[in-house]
């Protein structure tokens, strides 16, 4: 299993729940494997998802923010990264 995972928008040409369950298979493969993801977008949507939010503007990096509570609830899906 790798420690690191790129995904540059994962979200980005996808419908609402289609991205959301992007996300979600996202967050379960970092929660049971302890993959860290390392996701680039413009979706403010799913900012609110990850654990720390490093903003970039004119390229340069912000403050990082600190970790807030999850807003889109997104529910565990027990098995689903297992059957990659």
């Amino acid at each position: 299993q790798p420690k690191i995972l790129l995904a540059d928008e994962p979200t980005g040409n996808l419908d609402r729940d289609a991205g959301l369950d992007i996300i979600q298979i996202l967050r379960d493969l970092n929660r049971s494997e302890g993959t860290s993801i390392l996701m680039v977008t413009h979706n403010l949507d799913i900012v609110s998802e990850t654990d720390r939010v490093v903003r970039m503007t004119a390229g340069k990096i912000d403050a990082p923010s600190e970790p807030t509570e999850p807003t889109l609830k997104l529910h565990p899906t027990p098995n689903l990264v297992a059957n990659w």
